[in-house]
């Protein structure tokens, strides 16, 4: 396949990662390397990720194995290492094209608002009136605001909120559903 470049992957020096988003495992023996690399089949997860399974030695000789997503290996190599609190991002949303072009790094909030614009996630529902926990009034203290000729001090006084939040309730800038 022509543009595709091939990184080692840090830590298994008998594997390496394409651009594409392929693996190859160098076939070795004792004596080790073989001339001839060859094309690892990733499974796939049940979260619907490719994922590979790397065998490696560590320093006192035994053997391990772990098992990776692709997507991880790629951008590791090809973009850089994941700085703390971000994920990796597939931008056309699509699960299985690991290729280095289309993967980011974001934070959390990003992936998720992505997930959400391209149909992969449900957006939170919202909470309005009495059914946000965060909320001090009640529907019944919306309708004495907008229907008293008090002052915005006066009815925030009463009401133990901030005059800004009544407001912002008499302009109907919140609590817009309430009649």
């Amino acid at each position: 396949m022509s543009g595709e470049e091939w990184r080692g992957i840090e830590g298994f020096p008998f594997y390496d990662v394409s651009s594409l988003g392929r693996v190859r495992s160098w076939k070795h023996n004792r004596w080790g390397r073989l001339p001839e690399p060859r094309l690892l089949k990733p499974g796939i997860a049940k979260n619907g990720y490719p994922l590979i399974v790397l065998h490696g030695k560590k320093a006192d000789g035994r053997w391990f194995a772990r098992s990776t997503y692709v997507h991880r290996l790629v951008t590791e190599a090809f973009v850089g290492p994941r700085p703390d609190g971000h994920e990796v991002n597939h931008i056309n949303s699509d699960r299985a094209d690991a290729r280095a072009a289309n993967l980011e790094y974001v934070t959390s909030s990003e992936n998720n608002t992505h997930a959400i614009r391209y149909g992969r996630m449900k957006p939170p529902p919202r909470r309005l009136g009495r059914d946000n926990n965060m909320t001090k009034l009640t529907e019944d203290d919306v309708r004495l605001i907008r229907s008293s000729a008090a002052t915005c001090t006066a009815l925030a006084a009463q009401l133990k909120c901030s005059i800004a939040n009544v407001s912002d309730i008499r302009r109907r800038r919140t609590w817009r559903y309430v009649s």
